[in-house]
Formats: C-alpha cells, sequence, structure tokens
C-alpha cells in the first residue's frame, strides 16, 4: 500500500497522546494546520497499481480532512493529479476525526478549575499533560488535598486520619504518585521534604510530615536470665530496639522465622528475624557495635549479598553455615532460586567470596540456593557450641 490509512491514522494518534495538543491550547499557540507528507508512486508503481492507487486516493479523501493534490508527469501514462500531503486545518478538525471532542472539553474543565485553585499547576501540566489527561475525572478530589494540606502544613496524623471532605483516604493512598506531583507544586518547600523522592516504603508519609508505621525488629532473647520482665519474643519499633541496652554478648541474625522461633537456648545471646533486606532495620542500633554478631542466611546469591549489606553496618559481623564445609555437607537438599543477580559486594571474606562467584557461574548447579531450613538443628547446635 502506497497511501496507509492506518499509517496516517496512528501518525495522528502520535500527535494527540505525545500530549502537544494540551500543551499548545494551555500556552495559548497552535500547532495547525498540522501536515502529514504522502509518498508519491514511481511510474512503474502507478502503471502497476493504479486500480489500487485510485482505490487508496477515494480512501483518503473519505477521511475529511484537508487533501492536496499534485500534478506529475508520467512518460508512459502522462500527467496525473496525486495527493502529496493531508494537512489537519484545525484543533477542532484533529478531535473531531479522532472523536475527542468530549474528552478535550473535560481536560479544558479540569485545566481551568485546577489553575484557578492554584495558578503553579499550570507549570506542572504543560510539563506534564498527560498526568492532567489521565486524572481529569478526579481533579475535584485532587484541589481538595491541596487546599488540606496548604491549610495544615506536615499534620503529623496518619493518612487514615485525615479529614477532607469528598475525599475518601484510600484515595490518596492509590495515588500517592499523583497527589505528590500536586503538592511538591504548590506547596513552599518548607512545608515538605524535597530530598525525598522516593514514595514506597512510607516516604509519601515522610515527606509530607504524616505519621506512619514505623518497621518492627522481631527477636527472641535466648538466655532466661535476660529476660524483659519475662517476655522472651518481642516486636519493636526499630527506634525502640535502638533504644535497648540488653546486657547479652552474641547476636544472631536469621533468615527465616520458624527459624528464630526455634533457635535453641544460649546463654548471653539473643536471635533476631532478618527477613531479607529488612536486617537493614537494624543498622542504626548503636548498642550493637560491640557485641559479637553472626548473620545466617540462605547459601544463594541474596543470602551473601545480605551479609554484605549487614557488615557495611556492623564490620565485626561473622558468617554462620555459610560456609563451604557446610555447602559441601548439605549441597543434595539444594534448590532451584527463582531470583538472582550479580552485584559487586564489598564486605566478603575470601572464601565467601570464591563461593558466591562459583553460584554465579552457576558451579554447584544452575540457580544454587541451600535453604537455611534445610540445615539439620542439630549440625547447628554444634556450631555454636564452637563459637559462642
Amino acid at each position: 500500500m502506497l497511501y496507509n490509512l492506518e499509517n496516517i491514522h496512528k501518525k495522528i494518534v502520535k500527535l494527540y497522546e505525545s500530549g502537544e495538543v494540551f500543551r499548545a491550547f494551555m500556552e495559548g499557540e497552535s500547532l495547525f494546520p498540522f501536515v502529514i507528507k504522502l509518498k508519491t508512486p514511481t511510474q512503474k508503481t502507478f502503471r502497476e497499481s493504479m486500480a489500487t492507487l485510485d482505490r487508496e486516493i477515494k480512501s483518503l479523501e473519505s477521511l475529511r480532512l484537508q487533501l492536496h493534490y499534485q500534478e506529475f508527469e508520467f512518460k508512459s501514462v502522462g500527467k496525473q493529479r496525486l495527493p502529496v500531503h493531508l494537512e489537519i486545518l484545525s484543533q477542532e478538525m484533529l478531535l473531531k476525526f479522532l472523536h475527542k471532542e468530549e474528552e478535550f472539553a473535560e481536560f479544558a474543565r479540569a485545566y481551568e478549575e485546577a489553575t484557578t485553585a492554584f495558578s503553579s499547576l499550570k507549570n506542572l501540566f504543560i510539563l506534564k499533560p498527560n498526568l492532567l489527561l489521565q486524572n481529569r475525572g478526579v481533579i475535584a478530589e485532587l484541589l481538595a488535598i491541596c487546599r488540606f494540606f496548604v491549610a495544615n502544613p506536615k499534620p503529623d496524623i496518619y493518612i487514615r486520619e485525615l479529614s477532607i471532605e469528598g475525599v475518601d483516604t484510600k484515595f490518596i493512598q492509590k495515588n500517592r504518585a499523583v497527589v505528590d506531583s500536586f503538592l511538591a507544586t504548590i506547596l513552599e518547600e518548607k512545608h515538605y521534604d524535597v530530598k525525598i523522592t522516593k514514595l514506597s516504603e512510607s516516604g509519601f508519609e515522610k515527606k509530607y510530615g504524616l505519621k506512619y508505621e514505623l518497621p518492627l525488629v522481631r527477636f527472641r532473647i535466648l538466655d532466661e536470665a535476660l529476660y524483659i520482665q519475662g517476655l522472651s519474643d518481642l516486636s519493636l519499633t526499630t527506634e525502640e530496639f535502638g533504644s535497648l541496652n540488653l546486657e547479652c554478648e552474641h547476636i544472631f541474625i536469621v533468615e527465616n522465622k520458624i527459624t528464630m522461633l526455634s533457635f535453641m537456648n544460649v546463654k548471653k545471646a539473643i536471635v533476631l528475624f532478618g527477613n531479607g533486606y529488612g536486617a537493614g532495620r537494624i543498622k542504626n542500633a548503636k548498642w550493637l557495635k560491640n557485641k559479637h554478631i553472626y548473620y545466617w542466611g540462605d547459601i544463594d546469591m541474596d543470602g551473601f549479598a545480605i551479609l554484605s549489606q549487614v557488615r557495611s553496618y556492623l564490620p565485626q559481623t561473622k558468617s554462620l553455615l555459610m560456609d563451604k564445609r557446610t555447602l559441601e555437607t548439605f549441597q543434595n537438599l539444594a534448590v532451584s532460586s527463582t531470583s538472582r543477580s550479580y552485584k559487586h559486594l564489598k564486605h566478603l571474606n575470601e572464601e565467601e567470596q570464591l563461593i558466591y562467584e562459583r553460584m554465579a557461574n552457576n558451579y554447584y548447579g544452575e540457580n544454587f540456593r541451600l535453604e537455611q531450613e534445610r540445615i539439620p538443628f542439630s549440625y547447628l547446635q554444634k556450631k555454636i557450641s564452637l563459637t559462642s
């Protein structure tokens, strides 16, 4: 096909979806007439496909767009008047062609409402016109949230406690990214933390001065003499854990919750549930700096990455049952890892680095993983008796 209607339609849709039409509207400019150039048939193409070209030209004419022609001289067929480009003469013509009149009208109404309430939003919409287009139906809710935070910066309450007429607090939780875009545009910098860009892990709440659920550190005290008011299994916020100063000497960090719950009694020791990369929750607990720390994770690439992470803030950490002997003893119990990615790890010793590199190269088997819970407790007991 020379005059491919599908490709022409795609170009017009691309113009609309790029946001340029909306941007021009907001800036009081015009993109029109918008020209789409058409290929000119060669004499051979014209001679061999006259009937097809005639049908395609009639299809072009049916688009109800401005079609421009030019005369061409062909030796074998003489002068021919052929289309050379299409023109979309106006925004109205474009919207009618795409059946987007109502959608654009909704955008215009939302734009007027939003910029009347907060003139600074114009800059956001010019930069990201599709942000407004995609959220035109909830502009009233977004503006209500903006008004609340302007009147109540850094409110120091949970999202669930926000009382904003017409706004379900679940709306904020589901639309944090767009709410963030609006608030970061209209609020004074002193009323939010401009350094926070990551909204996950309570980043939104931290950025706008809201309360959030603090991460917990779960641990068991393994020596009855150290129980806290008779309690041995505790979960504390990171801040509360950081304020402890237990008179223990040994800290075991384990990957698996059941391992933590069933860990044997050890004098002057506690065991922490690391919960994967959640082991980072203890990094600010200064009282751990002079304790004997042991990390026991799965023998896989993630396990060594977590070990390296823990050592980055507790450099005295020793690995437990993550050595070549343990691997070779229980290699037949290994399974295949579902996810793995190689990283440069700075805090492994020579033996650990060797195992890590070998796993990256599938030396022990493809996607090797020896899970912590597959190691018998009797084997752990012997190791701990030597360690502690």
